[in-house]
């Protein structure tokens, strides 16, 4: 028999795009340099096209050169996950770690791990437990996934108080890592001469998916209202729109705010991300729900302070590294806030996450990761991690 793998992850990997991929690829080369033998199992199908609200589920990006990745599940089709088990069962790894991140994959993420549990250990790593859009079925969801996992790992305090309050134990609190492979940042004036924008303006920038709890409309009502809106603040807007992109550009020409907005309404590929970042004075999350925030971890890769809403998962490392400014999910909240930090001293926060960023490494995330898993009831009985 083959020797088993230390680690066995089950996630969107390589062809898919987006934050999970790329973060799960982190996750897959900081065990490795930690002398770990690890695979991704990533989706023959991950959605069905109908139900894909974005241009594409697949990046044009080569895949990772250093990483054994193997399409394997079929998120939506029973008959090809007892195959899967069967699969794992022929040689089973020392442990699963299952990326969770929506509803939609607990019925095949629970039906699998149920069957494996007797045989190797089996981990949940959360990034959100209760959807920001939820409907009639995630709560139970949540109760078939929540009986087959021995441990659960999540990125924010605000996701493990979640699952504490569904009456799980066994929930490790990490952080969300930032990436070791990100573009390193370029002087503002460079990427904004690159962009076309305004060197001596002030320019916000809110970047990612566009969705109802993202915020984005009262981001844009904020620029429209006192105090924020007699300081001639521009807005940078970069993201692919799940929701009709004719709703914001109507806004936007409707109260005159086109001049002091620029909109790049498509997937950002990482050197339009570094070349955003770079020109930006603070990155804006206005969300009106949160559990954690990639966005937060590119802010502090490219040395940006945040001005971020009273949520718990973007609250607290902000105000624990003194790297932004907080506000309420409101338009008037957001406008005093936006207007307070054009007022403050942004080099300040600047020092602050240059001061703060090493500790949110891939590596300090696994080597916490790997204690918690091998210390952790649950795992004592099966393949302990050597």
């Amino acid at each position: 028999m083959a020797t088993p793998l230390d680690y066995l992850l089950i996630s969107p990997a390589s062809p898919y795009r987006g934050g999970i991929t790329d973060s799960t690829h982190q996750l897959a080369l900081a065990l490795q340099d930690q002398g770990h033998q690890v695979q991704i199992w990533t989706f023959t199908k991950l959605y069905p096209e109908f139900l894909f609200p974005g241009s594409s589920q697949f990046s044009s990006a080569e895949p990772p050169q250093n990483l054994n990745i193997a399409r394997r599940l079929h998120a939506y089709n029973p008959l090809q996950w007892w195959t899967v088990i069967q699969r794992i069962k022929k040689n089973p790894p020392k442990q699963i770690i299952f990326r969770y991140y929506t509803p939609f994959l607990a019925p095949c993420y629970g039906y699998i791990a149920k069957r494996l549990k007797s045989i190797t250990s089996l981990c949940l790593l959360v990034d959100n437990w209760r959807p920001h859009e939820s409907s009639l079925l995630d709560r139970q969801f949540i109760r078939y996934l929540k009986k087959n996992f021995d441990t659960y790992v999540t990125l924010s305090e605000a996701v493990a108080e979640e699952l504490k309050s569904d009456n799980i134990t066994n929930v490790g609190i990490g952080f969300h890592p930032i990436a070791n492979d990100l573009p390193k940042p370029i002087s503002k004036a460079k990427a904004r001469r690159a962009l076309g924008w305004p060197e001596n303006q002030k320019i916000a920038l809110f970047y990612g998916l566009v969705r109802p709890y993202k915020g984005l409309d009262l981001l844009l009502k904020a620029m429209t209202i006192a105090p924020a809106a007699q300081q001639n603040i521009h807005l940078a807007i970069v993201g692919e729109f799940y929701e009709p992109l004719e709703r914001y550009t109507t806004f936007i020409r409707d109260h005159k705010l086109k001049d002091r907005t620029y909109l790049f309404p498509k997937f950002a590929d990482d050197h339009y991300t570094q070349q955003v970042f770079s020109a930006a004075d603070i990155i804006v999350l206005p969300y009106r729900s949160a559990s954690q925030s990639g966005v937060l971890a590119l802010a502090y890769h490219f040395e940006k302070p945040i001005l971020a809403t009273h949520h718990p998962g973007l609250a607290k490392p902000i105000k624990n590294d003194e790297t932004g400014w907080i506000c309420q999910p409101n338009s008037k909240s957001l406008s005093i806030g936006l207007n307070s930090c054009f007022e403050t001293e942004i080099e300040d926060r600047i020092n602050n996450i240059q001061q703060a960023k090493d500790q949110y490494s891939w590596r300090n995330f696994v080597t916490w990761m790997q204690h918690f898993l091998e210390n952790s009831h649950g795992l004592i009985s099966k393949n302990k991690l050597k």
